[in-house]
């Protein structure tokens, strides 16, 4: 198993996996159990952020040369209590890399210059030639997300 996201928020972009024996590498996006299990609601306490798979974007990861697509996964059987929707829906919690991108579903890759003027909430644009993850909003309305540090970074001293 590459990758197991089983609940939270996550970023997966640009990891390259090559094999050469066996079935190689799954990926899976799956909610294990409801945020209410337990002691109440599963939010973090420092931040809010729900417990449930929630603003996960997935892009730019390839398995011997090839787009590698994360399945989704409804083990619950019912929607998730808080959040009222089977987690993890795509274009709702997860957003997945689409090779043709019109800024309506998924998340598309490309020079900034081509990120398209509309786009529908939710959705990401990777800008390759600016190292930036841009998210709608609101209607139309791009703005930055995730920038990653520098590596190695510069506080390491190496």
């Amino acid at each position: 198993m590459f990758f197991d996201q089983r609940g939270g928020k996550s970023l997966v972009y640009d990891n390259t996996i090559t094999w050469t024996t066996g079935e190689g590498a799954a990926t899976r996006i799956r909610e294990e159990h409801q945020d209410a299990d337990g002691a109440g609601a599963a939010v973090d306490g420092v931040n809010g952020q729900p417990q449930h798979i929630s603003d996960t974007y997935y892009w730019g990861n390839t398995a011997n040369g090839a787009a590698l697509v994360p399945s989704l996964v409804h083990e619950l059987g019912a929607p998730c209590s808080i959040c009222g929707e089977d987690v993890p829906t795509e274009d709702v919690n997860v957003w997945l890399e689409k090779a043709s991108f019109d800024g309506t579903s998924g998340v598309g890759v490309g020079p900034g210059a081509s990120r398209p003027v509309t786009c529908t909430v939710g959705v990401g644009y990777w800008a390759t030639d600016e190292r930036e993850l841009a998210r709608c909003t609101a209607p139309d309305t791009w703005a930055p997300f995730y920038t990653p540090l520098a590596y190695p970074h510069p506080l390491r001293g190496e």
